[in-house]
């Protein structure tokens, strides 16, 4: 009964300190909140790049894991191939189907069957519904018929042509021939629904086997894949990728969703390591600022507990009070905060994509989207993580509070210890202050010196060890220039006595200014800290998104300075290309004086540089020189302009223009790039070969297979040339067109590869509608196999810049971690002087004078932090900047260190004005009153 009672008391004391100051509850709550908003928002971002990750392996896989092909480059299995791959794959576990997957044309005709819009790679796969009901139920679709002339459109496909079901559309046949179809439904894409194949398809389409026979032009009982996948039990993940179980020579395995997870993977590795960061700095703030508040309310609190342990409570009874009514608030905090950080989270992502949504549209063929996401459990795990940890800082306070002696408390001394204590604190002050100079001063010399940049240049990553020892001293030494300022604030306001003269500031406000923060030096270290950390990782993550930017301006989107080209398979077929291109204005308006370009590889030894190489011959014909060669990047002292290298490689079999990387030697190379390890020295202009070509292998290479001799070759370099190329000119060699037919029968493509060659467009405007436009136009011709590096490489970039975004907006979220704490530490920093102020009242102090002290303190303390950050960030940004040059290839376009401070200039001021408007409303309540009045409000303050 008596411990119940105890426990009744307990609670109404805790709600009754919680009811009693309102101002000081609500103060408490607030500065709380910005901590747990900002981990809930943390858990927003991880979950939703991984719920996004994860719903697009749903979307376009689901149960599917391989997509077997035929073998030997063919396009189908024929009827007789068909028996023996199922009972191969039949002892597996796995289920198979076969289906017949062909790329096509898409357009949508209106009532009088005349086209209204077109879009190529769109994949039709034609499959048997009732086989996939037994392999994927949940979807209803499957038990659906269609009958030959209906398809079915995946909502990516509808949703880029406006189609509606019911509507007739057209669509390309691999022989030329267009088909109708009367569009029987839209669904969502959901596993196979989604599928997009071995392309980056725009879209899925799905009808019979013998309608999609018919569009890949193939005989009858014949397919062209088999559909396949690990048999899984109804809880198993779909999301997993198991590796092919039954290696076979009856087929070729596309392991896609394998490639599909190292894509998400990626993309989770890139953007997780610089989000754990930013969340470990927010939890940090967040912690550090709600251990200041706990502790200022527990420093509140000391009379009334004094009384309580002098009418004849315990420590612990006191203890526990406190405790229940710090839980109490903790509660509070932790509901309003998830709710704050749910909507910032959710607004950040929906606001970058609602800015961008016509680039995500552009490229959501070649992206992942991210989308915001939140779960109950990231809610729970959240809440929970935020209530552990204020309860820690709830139990800190406990535990400080619990140290006051009463008599010490009730007369409002806030000595704790002893003399002899007194001493022990100074003398580690010292010792502090003295370790924070020598680390301050070895970073200041390391940076100085360049042995910083140069540790984290020379390959050294970040978090190995000697990269993990510059960082680690980098994040030291920027608390520790913010210990020494601290413990020389009087120092500082002398040298900025004439600064402070001129602002017309009061001589005795300047001095009462700065004593106040050295006193309470600790919480003016954490304020300032909380300021620091979060300013200086925001400046870090500016510097970085800067740079990249940079990075992807110089990028010139372009093969062999085309801006887009388009693949053939045959003579017949560019010849229609070329003409289509001809005849139609808009067309030749958009890419006139198209060029030929038919690359293939030769395996090579070119003697004294690299013992197996592949090369990429190529010749510069008329429509190529015609059109303006790419410049080259050196050349042979023999000619005197490029146009004289390009005609000498055009005349002459003798002379050769390289890819401009073997013009860098490997020492050039950082290790991560093969060419460090593959080239023995570089090359140089001018310079004359040995080139051993040999034959090309009729089939399979065995293990011990010994390549026989086809030629040798004596060329010189006439120059070397910036290609920008994707892996159809990869290691790219300018020949003439002697030696380029010499060798021909001993060239081949990578599997992959399997066109002809590419009808290259040089685009008059290359923007991104132009772009689009164009291929929208040779689409609606019927003409397939566009391809635009602005498209394909654009859609990395853009999630790069989507990324880096969220970073910055997350990171000018957590300053305000810094503010909230400025604010209460002024608002309690007014509270505990009161009386102080309002006796400087009555000795003649102005309004004016005290509001001056008031300014000046608190926005010395919030401005040093702030600047402080401002200074290691770009530092450490500075440090990154450089580590990520020296891992560029020498390919690309180097870019020295360039200081946004377009960016952080108006960002940094922005801050600063509101730290100082942040001090101008602490001291307005207390020089509202007069001093009398002042000093009874003070006694009515502390009396509770």
């Amino acid at each position: 009964m008596k411990t119940l009672m105890v426990r009744s008391i307990t609670w109404k004391m805790a709600w009754r300190n919680i009811r009693s100051q309102p101002r000081q509850t609500l103060l408490t709550i607030l500065g709380g909140c910005v901590g747990a908003a900002l981990v809930m928002a943390a858990v927003i971002f991880f979950q939703s790049f991984d719920e996004s990750g994860n719903r697009w392996l749903k979307a376009h896989y689901g149960p599917l894991d391989w997509e077997m092909r035929p073998a030997n480059h063919n396009t189908y299995f024929t009827a007789d191939e068909l028996p023996p791959i199922k009972d191969a794959l039949k002892h597996a576990n796995m289920w198979s189907i076969p289906a017949i997957t062909v790329e096509s044309t898409v357009t949508k005709l209106n009532g009088e069957l005349q086209p209204i819009r077109s879009v190529a790679r769109n994949l039709v796969i034609g499959i048997n519904f009732k086989e996939l009901e037994a392999v994927d139920p949940a979807n209803p679709l499957w038990s659906e018929s269609l009958s030959p002339d209906q398809v079915v459109l995946s909502s990516a496909a509808a949703s880029q042509l406006e189609i509606s079901s019911g509507d007739i559309v057209r669509l390309s046949a691999a022989d030329g021939t267009e088909h109708l179809f009367q569009v029987a439904m839209i669904v969502s894409e959901q596993g196979i629904t989604g599928y997009r194949g071995l392309t980056a398809s725009a879209g899925t389409l799905l009808m019979q086997l013998d309608s999609a026979r018919r569009l890949a032009a193939i005989p009858e009982h014949s397919v062209t894949s088999f559909l396949a996948g690990a048999q899984r039990s109804d809880g198993q993940q779909q999301l997993s990728a198991p590796h092919f179980p039954v290696p076979s020579t009856l087929f070729e395995v596309a392991e896609l969703k394998q490639l599909a997870m190292n894509q998400v993977q990626q993309l989770k590795g890139a953007y997780g390591i610089p989000f754990a960061l930013c969340s470990l700095i927010a939890i940090f703030a967040g912690t550090l600022l709600m251990v200041q508040i706990l502790l200022m309310l527990a420093d509140a609190r000391k009379g009334t507990i004094a009384i309580l342990r002098a009418i004849g409570f315990h420590r612990r009874q006191t203890q526990r009070i406190f405790f229940v009514e710090t839980m109490l608030l903790n509660l509070l905090i932790t509901g309003i905060g998830l709710v704050i950080g749910i909507l910032l989270g959710v607004s950040i992502i929906g606001l970058y994509n609602w800015f961008h949504s016509d680039l995500m549209s552009a490229y959501s063929t070649y992206s992942i989207p991210i989308y915001p996401y939140i779960s109950y459990k990231g809610v729970l795990f959240s809440g929970a993580a935020v209530l552990i940890l204020l309860s820690s800082c709830s139990i800190l306070a406990c535990y400080w509070l619990g140290k006051h002696r009463i008599v010490a408390a009730m007369r409002g001394d806030s000595q704790l210890t002893s003399e002899r204590s007194h001493l022990r604190r100074r003398n580690i002050r010292i010792v502090l202050t003295a370790s924070a100079c020598v680390i301050l001063t070895i970073h200041v010399l390391q940076l100085m010196s360049g042995n910083a940049v140069e540790v984290l240049a020379s390959g050294n990553h970040p978090f190995m060890p000697q990269g993990l020892i510059v960082i680690l001293l980098w994040l030291a030494s920027s608390v520790a220039s913010l210990y020494i300022a601290v413990q020389c604030l009087p120092l500082l306001q002398k040298l900025l006595k004439p600064v402070f003269r001129l602002a017309s500031i009061d001589q005795t406000s300047q001095f009462l200014a700065f004593r106040y923060p050295t006193g309470k030096y600790r919480r003016t270290l954490i304020v300032a800290l909380l300021f620091s950390c979060c300013f200086m990782l925001l400046t870090f993550i500016l510097i970085i998104n800067e740079h990249s930017y940079r990075n992807l301006k110089q990028k010139s989107y372009t093969v062999l300075d085309y801006h887009a080209f388009i693949k053939y398979d045959s003579e017949t077929e560019k010849q229609e290309v070329l003409a289509l291109i001809q005849k139609n204005p808009d067309l030749a308006k958009l890419a006139p004086n198209p060029s030929i370009m038919e690359p293939y590889m030769l395996q090579t030894h070119i003697q004294g540089v690299e013992p197996n190489a592949q090369l990429n011959l190529i010749t510069p014909n008329e429509a190529f020189l015609l059109s303006g060669t790419p410049k080259l990047l050196s050349r042979s002292s023999k000619f005197a302009t490029d146009e004289e290298a390009w005609m000498a490689v055009k005349n002459d079999p003798r002379y050769v223009i390289w890819d401009k990387k073997y013009s860098y030697g490997p020492e050039e190379w950082p290790e991560m790039f093969s060419m460090n390890r593959l080239v023995s020295r570089k090359l140089i202009a001018g310079d004359k070969l040995e080139l051993i070509i040999y034959e090309k292998p009729d089939g399979p290479k065995p293990l011990d297979y010994i390549p026989k001799q086809a030629g040798i070759e004596e060329v010189e370099i006439a120059g070397f040339v910036d290609t920008n190329t994707g892996m159809q000119f990869y290691n790219v060699v300018f020949a003439n067109e002697l030696l380029y037919d010499k060798f021909k029968k001993q060239g081949y493509r990578w599997e992959y590869l399997t066109e002809k060659g590419y009808i290259m467009l040089d685009m008059t405007s290359p923007t991104l509608t132009d772009i689009r436009k164009a291929e929208e136009l040779f689409t609606m011709q019927g003409i397939k196999g566009f391809i635009a590096p602005a498209l394909t490489e654009g859609a990395k970039d853009l999630g790069s810049i989507q990324m880096m975004w969220m970073l910055v907006g997350f990171m000018a979220l957590s300053v305000c971690i810094g503010l909230a704490g400025l604010a209460i530490l002024q608002l309690r920093a007014v509270q505990e002087r009161a009386k102080t102020f309002a006796m400087l009242r009555c000795m003649g102090f102005s309004k004016r004078m005290i509001r001056q002290m008031m300014l000046l303190e608190g926005t010395s303390i919030g401005w040093i932090g702030l600047l402080n950050g401002v200074s290691f960030g770009s530092i450490g940004g500075y440090f990154i900047v450089n580590y990520m040059e020296y891992n560029k290839p020498p390919t690309a376009v180097g870019l020295s260190f360039q200081y946004p401070w377009q960016l952080l200039i108006p960002i940094t001021a922005v801050f600063l004005l509101l730290t100082w408007l942040l001090n101008l409303l602490p001291p307005n309540s207390i020089l509202r009153l007069s001093p009398g009045e002042a000093i009874r409000s003070a006694d009515e303050t502390a009396a509770k």
